[in-house]
């Protein structure tokens, strides 16, 4: 298998190295990660400084991951059988048209607590290894050396702390054609995310990007598309775990 190199912006050191650097399941792995306790840069900007410093002679599958994303599952037996043409998360969005409304729906696998790993809450629901989605939450996103090579893709450097990732996958669809699919790893998030009005800022800013754009994207966040506009409303799915436990009451009341 090509090499496997894990890029990530860190602020907290201890947090990243029990996560990520130190996580079995990244065991061959190579890490780059940039200090960003002093110089407090854009994801964006580091990322693609990593991009542009590559030596791409070297063939290699990137994971671009948040410091405090820890990977639950083996990813290299994923990826050693992954096509090096489409992008790859463990989770992502799309829209499904349902009667009178578009439902979004969260596909993949993460576990979302606080930093000590307390109060977890699970997104997502089960799908076909490599199913196509819109974008890609921030957490993560694996592309290989020789996709970015070809299409010099690179991250919006205006999109600060926020939607990096999703710009990335819309872009990489818009332009080439390349597909994000999902990975079907299992990992834990020890964080929320953030709702600030940068992120809205933010939002506006890829809605002005993208209004002439030829398809509508979602996103893992809020209910609302980027790119084309979709002819109904946009309503959250609940999550598999919901949608199974009322299908399991529904049976035991109807017996």
């Amino acid at each position: 298998m090509d090499d496997l190199i894990v890029v990530s912006v860190v602020r907290d050191y201890p947090l990243y190295s029990d996560l990520v650097a130190n996580n079995t399941f990244f065991a061959s792995a190579k890490f780059a990660d940039f200090d960003n306790r002093v110089d407090n840069q854009y994801i964006s900007v580091r990322y693609n400084s990593f991009l542009d410093d590559y030596d791409y002679s070297q063939e290699a599958w990137f994971v671009f991951c948040h410091e405090d994303w820890e990977l639950l599952s083996p990813i290299a037996d994923k990826l050693e059988c992954a096509d090096k043409d489409s992008l790859y998360g463990p989770i992502g969005t799309v829209f499904v048209p349902a009667r009178n409304r578009y439902l979004l729906r969260s596909l993949g696998y993460v576990k979302n607590s606080d930093k000590n790993g307390k109060n977890i809450r699970f997104y997502g629901c089960s799908c076909p290894l490599f199913t196509q989605v819109d974008t890609f939450d921030c957490q993560c996103l694996a592309v290989h050396s020789s996709l970015v090579r070809k299409y010099h893709l690179r991250f919006d450097e205006r999109l600060q702390f926020d939607l990096y990732v999703e710009d990335f996958c819309i872009n990489a669809f818009e332009t080439y054609g390349i597909k994000s699919k999902i990975l079907g790893i299992k990992c834990q998030h020890y964080s929320y995310g953030s709702m600030r009005q940068r992120f809205y800022d933010n939002f506006d800013y890829l809605a002005e990007k993208y209004r002439n754009a030829r398809y509508s994207y979602s996103n893992c966040l809020i209910t609302k598309e980027l790119g084309k506009k979709l002819d109904m409303p946009i309503k959250r799915e609940p999550s598999g775990l919901w949608r199974s436990l009322k299908r399991r009451w529904h049976n035991f009341f109807m017996s």
